[in-house]
């Protein structure tokens, strides 16, 4: 893809673009006055640790860059980390299903160094793909005002996925980056990305959302 950005994953997003365009069912102007961005586990556990993600790299050099636009324009980023109590006795489906979890004690639960949250950051700790489950996070955006939302962050089919159709369910605007998230094989990035343009969010690139 010509533009900012120069790597690997630039050639096969459009191949990616390409591939959900007869599906998007619906284009919307993003309203800046009432956005937020949605920044999805962005952990070391899942960028340079056990289950990296395959595309990390370009993808935090995306993420940080939406991070940077959404400051410049003093709109709310917020942070997801999906953490679980050190004994597991909150791992339910996740401990079943995947026989680990992340605890919150791990070097492999923190931020990345490369996108860390500021003063007056919201951060909300979770222990579910949904980052609305169990937490404050749509009382929190229901106070600031927002009515849109901008999700980047991995993994793409689970946490990102999950979390942008329960944005949608609460009737939030939904804007998902595919190429500012990332998960395990190709397949299932496009799986994702064809799912929510059918029926949850309009599916764009980060230089869309980007200032010259």
């Amino acid at each position: 893809m010509a533009g900012r950005y120069e790597d690997e994953l630039s050639d096969r997003v459009p191949m990616w673009m390409d591939a959900i365009e007869p599906l998007q069912a619906v284009r919307f102007d993003l309203d800046w006055d009432h956005a937020a961005l949605l920044v999805i586990d962005m952990q070391h556990v899942f960028l340079e640790g056990s289950s990296k993600v395959q595309d990390a790299e370009p993808v935090i050099a995306r993420v940080a860059d939406l991070v940077s636009e959404f400051r410049r324009r003093e709109r709310p980023v917020i942070f997801t980390r999906h953490l679980h109590k050190d004994d597991g006795s909150d791992g339910g489906n996740l401990m079943w299903w995947w026989g680990s979890v992340i605890r919150e004690s791990s070097e492999g639960g923190e931020l990345h160094k490369a996108i860390m949250p500021e003063e007056g950051d919201l951060v909300v700790r979770k222990n579910t793909y949904d980052a609305f489950n169990g937490t404050d996070l749509g009382k929190s955006l229901e106070e600031m005002g927002v009515t849109d939302v901008v999700v980047c962050g991995v993994m793409t089919n689970l946490c990102c996925e999950t979390t942008a159709r329960e944005a949608f369910c609460r009737d939030l605007r939904v804007k998902f980056v595919a190429d500012g998230t990332s998960t395990a094989a190709d397949s299932m990035q496009i799986a994702t990305l064809i799912n929510l343009a059918y029926g949850f969010a309009e599916v764009v690139v980060a230089e869309d959302l980007l200032s010259d």
